[in-house]
């Protein structure tokens, strides 16, 4: 089993400006500002100025009045040709947090309403009436409308507030929605993921499998480590006494009793790993 990561993740936003005024003389007055610049690089992880999620979506098409109601935070129903709710590389995506959300209408006759009608358990930082046509705000070809929070605390999502709702309004419209994220709200939890990542992987070689869920479930105070030690030690004996019994024909009952051991504890530790 791998381990998931981001790379090369970085927002920029630019203006500048020079307004004009050309006097009767034929003089010319003018100011020019550049406004904020902003440019914000962000390496993997769950912390401030950190993601480790990405999805992007297909083309996304609407006929006139068409709804879809897309679920921000594991992307049920959205299908990139690797299995519903996937990512590209074909992994579950779970976003507890959301650093950038871009929702670009490409192209239509028609413009892009956002929450006219609230969905089932809707995100509660886009309100109601967000992008209405009839309030003028609706998303226009070639428009698009964007949230960043680049902050430790970003915009949250629960298992009870997930959606956002799209509906196309006076034709046509298609769309894209670009999603980064993290996966998790703890950047301590994150690392005993990879911990825990690391420990399966050390299992590949069968005679440590049992060291390897003592070393993952020996984190919480020293006494704890010692007995682990002592249990790993034990463990590595076993596994020998094992390995020298597989080798003689006139022990492979007990070569298959301490191979039966050695399957439990590789389950033990994948059971142990299943919080990636």
């Amino acid at each position: 089993m791998g381990t998931r990561s981001t790379a090369s993740h970085t927002f920029s936003l630019g203006i500048s400006a020079v307004i004009q005024h050309t006097l009767a003389n034929g003089k010319t007055a003018q100011v020019s500002f550049s406004g904020e610049s902003l440019l914000a690089a962000f390496s993997d992880g769950v912390d401030a100025n950190e993601l480790d999620r990405a999805w992007e979506s297909p083309l996304l098409y609407l006929d006139q009045d068409d709804i879809l109601d897309l679920n921000l935070r594991d992307f049920t129903g959205q299908d990139l040709y690797a299995g519903d709710g996937n990512d590209g590389l074909g992994q579950d995506v779970i976003i507890e947090e959301i650093v950038a959300l871009i929702i670009h209408c490409v192209s239509g006759t028609g413009k892009l309403e956002i929450n006219p009608v609230l969905p089932s358990n809707p995100v509660t930082w886009i309100p109601l009436y967000f992008a209405l046509n009839s309030f003028g705000g609706a998303v226009k070809p070639g428009g698009l409308r964007a949230w960043f929070e680049s902050d430790e605390i970003s915009l949250a999502t629960s298992e009870g507030a997930t959606n956002v709702r799209f509906k196309a309004i006076a034709g046509d419209v298609e769309f894209k929605v670009y999603v980064f994220g993290r996966s998790d709200i703890e950047a301590s939890s994150s690392s005993s993921q990879s911990s825990s990542t690391s420990s399966v992987s050390s299992t590949s070689s069968g005679s440590s499998s049992t060291s390897s869920v003592s070393s993952v479930s020996s984190a919480s105070s020293s006494s704890q480590s010692s007995s682990s030690s002592a249990s790993s030690s034990s463990s590595q004996s076993s596994s020998s006494s094992s390995s020298s019994s597989l080798n003689s024909s006139s022990s492979s009952s007990s070569s298959l009793n301490s191979s039966s051991s050695s399957s439990s504890s590789l389950n033990s530790s994948s059971s142990s790993s299943s919080v990636v």
